[in-house]
């Protein structure tokens, strides 16, 4: 073991191998894959080239996912979650996030602040902005912020989604995901989406072909008929 160079490290839960040395990090995550190897794919004994360690230690993660809330004192914080909590550690400098991810961070916490943007509030069930996702290129050092806010501080009763997801990677998807379904809550959505895993949860999705209804249904009924989003969902054959 050693002292963590994070002052956050005993709090935080964004990572956890704060506190020993790298070279032992790459042997507990060659383990995890081992095990995941025999547990999961039956291959007891299969043979591992090593983990790859990464060039540096230190700010080489290149997507970024803060928790937005608020400290005692009412101001915004971003930062991660407590282990097994909604309990945000404030963290203004993370070791292994991208020091630009950080950067973009603190201007998105300045302008919730200036112009009285409120974050999510799991208790309330209400806010504007309960995560910010920072993605970096690395080659080209362009950066990808999302932000799902304009819609959520006006409150409307209906709201539009129109291919919400259709820019990012499914990673990402299934965690902005997580934030709409928060946002959907207690309103009338409408999603258009060609990303089937957007509408999945809806209480009825409709399948359009030339400009008419061919199917209606939930997931669960649309896939029991076989018919067109049967064969979309299960990739039967591909779209023109």
């Amino acid at each position: 073991r050693i002292t963590p160079a994070c002052p956050a490290a005993d709090k935080c839960g964004g990572c956890c191998y704060q506190h020993i040395t790298y070279g032992e990090e790459l042997r507990a995550k060659e383990k995890k894959v081992r095990d995941a190897l025999t547990r999961i794919g039956g291959q007891d004994g299969a043979k591992l080239l090593g983990i790859t360690g990464a060039p540096t230690t230190e700010h080489y993660r290149n997507k970024a996912q803060y928790p937005v809330g608020r400290d005692k004192d009412g101001r915004i914080v971003t930062g991660f979650y407590r282990p097994r909590s909604h309990d945000i550690v404030p963290v203004e400098r993370c070791l292994i996030q991208s020091e630009k991810a950080d950067r973009i961070a603190a201007v998105v916490r300045g302008w919730m602040q200036d112009y009285d943007v409120p974050p999510y509030d799991y208790t309330a069930k209400r806010g504007a902005v309960r995560h910010i996702y920072v993605r970096v290129g690395e080659k080209s050092g362009e950066s990808q912020l999302i932000s799902i806010a304009r819609a959520a501080v006006a409150d409307p009763p209906v709201m539009i989604l129109d291919e919400a997801t259709s820019s990012i990677d499914t990673r990402t998807e299934s965690i902005v995901q997580a934030g709409m379904d928060g946002l959907m809550y207690g309103r009338t959505v409408f999603v258009i989406a060609h990303r089937l895993s957007t509408v999945q949860n809806s209480n009825v999705i409709m399948v359009l072909e030339l400009g008419h209804i061919i199917e209606r249904g939930t997931h669960e009924q649309l896939i029991a008929q076989h018919g067109k989003y049967y064969q979309l969902y299960t990739g039967a054959f591909e779209l023109e």
